[in-house]
């Protein structure tokens, strides 16, 4: 049986329209994303209807009827009887004469995990997420009465944790994604690239940046000077870490952390215009210049605590790069501490910095994503269902979608592509055979 991850995204291929592209691969598989990841759908936004009281005129719903037929004929293994809509197939066709019989004489697949952006689970699959009140799938953390934000031990939200029992007999959605078989609520995955890179790391290095520039941790008269430290120092710590070009950032300003130069204390610092990768390989920079600091304030606890909390998350990455799919006990175990105590370090900064009145140090419900984190990677390295391979694919789709662009209309854009995309699959395979 093999394990699948399923991955939705949506993606610009022109300027005011963009692709719904829905792929998927095998998890096991460590080969390039063009030759492991298959194209399932990829339908322009503009020709997409939506029908929240009619599912047969809504456009990905019906087109999730035929995925839904499909991994279902996957998982059981064999040609399916009837097509999605349960009418045979044509008389002497070559449908009917593979039916029922084994789709592969040694294998079959079960869709194991669904990953996509927290606005994807949104939107596509009806999926309680970031911008609702009850903003978790797992578990009945909200914004009032078991608040998301509190991480310690005995947090109201993690002894009401959904248990295995409660998640069958009340499923996260009604979508039809949810009849394929295997498919439950635990199988929408919280997303490393997303809940991590572009989560936590951009509010915790935002911070950092912002304190050596504008709470004067770095040497410098006036803001810009500062600034012009700050780069020097990523990338002399660039250089000394020995990191990639491929994952160093191009160019660096206020604006990469201040949402308004004129006014910079009104917002909480966050990283901007950075990718996920770049921001993974920015926190042992961060991690650095808080030691340096601390070198220079040793007893100065706030800025101890900050250093802590970053060398929490290098543990947490450490851990989780080493590991295997199925990471050992001790594994787990310093997995564990790592995000707990570094949600922990974080939590009492933002208290801190509250009751002062300070905006600085925010949460927002991607923590509490990562607070979930340690219960998942029991059981898988959450890394084996990041959305990097699908966000990948998504990029590859659209640029095939812009190459179909030249005076096709928006509903006929699909089949072209999809057209080009099955000639070049052959053309492939036809290369590896040869």
């Amino acid at each position: 049986m093999l394990p699948v991850l399923v991955h939705g995204d949506g993606g610009e291929f022109q300027k005011r329209d963009s692709l719904n592209v829905i792929s998927f691969k095998s998890m096991l598989s460590s080969i390039s994303v063009a030759y492991s990841q298959m194209m399932l759908a990829a339908v322009p936004k503009k020709s997409t209807v939506t029908d929240n009281t009619n599912s047969k005129n809504d456009t990905m719903m019906c087109i999730w009827e035929v995925l839904v037929w499909s991994f279902t004929a996957l998982f059981q293994g064999v040609h399916p009887a009837t097509d999605h809509l349960n009418r045979p197939w044509p008389k002497g066709s070559t449908r009917e004469k593979n039916a029922n019989k084994p789709i592969h004489k040694n294998l079959r697949a079960c869709v194991f995990a669904i990953s996509g952006d927290l606005e994807y689970f949104q939107n596509q699959f009806g999926l309680t997420a970031h911008s609702s009140h009850n903003l978790c799938w797992r578990c009945p953390a909200n914004r009032s009465d078991v608040p998301f934000e509190d991480f310690k031990p005995h947090a109201l939200w993690r002894k009401r944790v959904y248990t295995a029992e409660y998640s069958r007999a009340h499923p996260a959605t009604e979508h039809p994604v949810m009849r394929i078989p295997g498919v439950v609520s635990e199988s929408f995955c919280f997303d490393i690239l997303h809940i991590n890179e572009l989560g936590v790391l951009f509010h915790y290095i935002g911070n950092v940046f912002f304190n050596c520039v504008y709470n004067k941790w770095l040497p410098g008269n006036t803001v810009a000077h500062r600034c012009q430290e700050l780069w020097k120092q990523i990338l002399h710590w660039y250089g000394e870490l020995k990191i990639s070009s491929d994952n160093r950032i191009g160019k660096f300003s206020l604006e990469s952390f201040v949402s308004d130069r004129k006014t910079p204390r009104k917002h909480y610092p966050k990283l901007k215009g950075i990718k996920a990768r770049e921001s993974r390989y920015l926190l042992p920079v961060a991690v650095q210049l808080c030691r340096l600091t601390h070198e220079k304030k040793p007893g100065d606890a706030q800025i101890k605590n900050i250093l802590e909390a970053g060398r929490c998350l290098e543990k947490m990455y450490a851990v989780m790069e080493a590991a295997d799919m199925h990471p050992t006990l001790l594994e787990q175990i310093e997995f564990r501490e790592a995000v707990e105590s570094f949600l922990m370090r974080y939590g009492s900064l933002h208290q801190e910095f509250q009751r002062q009145g300070i905006q600085q140090w925010n949460i927002v419900p991607k923590f509490h994503y990562a607070s979930h984190s340690p219960d998942l990677f029991e059981a898988l390295n959450i890394r084996y269902v990041s959305t990097y391979s699908g966000e990948t694919m998504v990029g590859l789709i659209c640029a095939l979608g812009h190459s179909c662009l030249d005076g096709t209309a928006a509903h006929k854009i699909s089949k072209k592509l999809c057209w080009k995309y099955r000639l070049g699959q052959f053309l492939r395979q036809r290369h590896l055979v040869m």
